[in-house]
């Protein structure tokens, strides 16, 4: 399930059902929606006047959609395109399925003091509460790295991208590949070996500046991979490993821990992330396995050692099943699809996890 937002469509909000539930206000900034491509809701704010980065939240689903846990993502990703600190609902209190559904998504009620003073300024009604949310802490933005031109370089938090937004973001990302991301920002993922953020700024930019002008991505990423690939050459490092190109890196070099070998005879190991996309191919992220990569000894799965220890578990299932289904058969695309829809199910469902692994044959 992928969630963005696109630009209002006043058509569709008319059509949706349930739009009778939010009236739009004139000075109101308003998004559609997009559930898999699938127009499913709206979701706006009005500017707050205080504090500043605030604003008055208004949202509705099409009620097929709700429970799905839709609501927080898209709230997630308003506040992340314009900057907002705090998300405010004022709700009926006779709304009792609206309250409890705010507060399981991280709303809480603001002190009575402050409704106090907003009811006897005339802001807030007697049968009304008002609900707040901090988004401060939330944000993926962790370090503003520098500014390149009209672009800004932020490190981010991987792990919460993957979890509320887009599981299938890694390493880093840029709008046009990334609608959630805003356009004149590079995103580039918290990383264990920080050498290697000279070598995604250099691919990013390539990547922006030739989507941005309307190139597929698929011809974007082979002329960024391009770039990125002769910026590593230059380190000597991939000299030095070969021999001066006379003889094959060895894969074990890569190998940095034995993390398990499972009773079907395959190994899972722990890889030094960076050495794999040095020596065999930069585009490796997260994990793989000999089903996809041909530098991946048989029977072997790799997990890069910069996936975070609390989403390692994730990422391997995703291989372990990847790797079984092209086992039976099925090709790539089917097949990684399918493990990427599980890895973001069992991201919602972590108590559930080990189970789905033993299905895997993860023992």
């Amino acid at each position: 399930m992928q969630i963005t937002l696109t630009t209002f469509n006043a058509d569709s909000f008319s059509s949706l059902n349930g739009h009778e539930e939010i009236l739009l206000a004139k000075e109101g900034i308003y998004y559609t929606i997009l559930c898999d491509q699938k127009k499913v809701g709206v979701v706006g704010y009005l500017p707050a006047a205080f504090p500043n980065n605030s604003g008055f939240v208004q949202i509705v689903l099409s009620p097929e959609y709700r429970g799905r846990g839709i609501v927080k993502i898209a709230e997630e990703l308003l506040a992340q395109k314009h900057h907002l600190h705090t998300l405010f609902a004022t709700i009926k209190k006779e709304n009792i399925a609206s309250i409890r559904a705010h507060k399981k998504i991280g709303f809480t009620l603001i002190d009575q003091k402050q409704i106090k003073e907003l009811r006897t300024s005339g802001f807030l009604k007697k049968n009304e509460i008002r609900l707040e949310k901090c988004f401060i802490m939330n944000l993926p933005y962790l370090q503003k790295l520098n500014d390149h031109g009209p672009l800004v370089i932020w490190i981010v938090d991987g792990t919460f991208i993957r979890g509320t937004i887009d599981e299938e973001f890694t390493n880093f990302g840029q709008h046009y590949r990334f609608p959630f991301i805003p356009e004149n920002e590079l995103w580039i993922e918290e990383e264990k070996d920080k050498s290697e953020i000279p070598y995604f700024i250099e691919h990013l930019l390539v990547e922006h500046r030739l989507m941005k002008k309307g190139t597929p991505y698929d011809q974007a990423i082979d002329k960024a991979d391009r770039a990125e690939r002769n910026l590593r050459r230059q380190s000597g490092y991939l000299e030095k490993m070969t021999r001066h190109g006379t003889q094959l890196p060895d894969q074990s070099q890569v190998h940095e821990s034995l993390w398990k070998k499972l009773e079907n005879g395959v190994s899972v190991w722990i890889v030094d992330g960076k050495k794999v996309r040095d020596l065999f191919d930069i585009d490796f992220t997260e994990g793989g396995h000999d089903h996809v990569y041909e530098f991946v000894p048989e029977k072997e799965v790799w997990i890069d050692n910069d996936v975070p220890q609390e989403e390692r578990m994730f990422v391997l299932l995703h291989e372990l099943h990847e790797r079984n289904r092209m086992g039976d058969g099925w090709p790539y695309s089917k097949a990684h699809a399918e493990s990427s829809k599980l890895e973001y199910q069992y991201r919602h469902q972590v108590d559930e996890v080990h189970d789905a692994l033993e299905k895997e044959g993860w023992a």
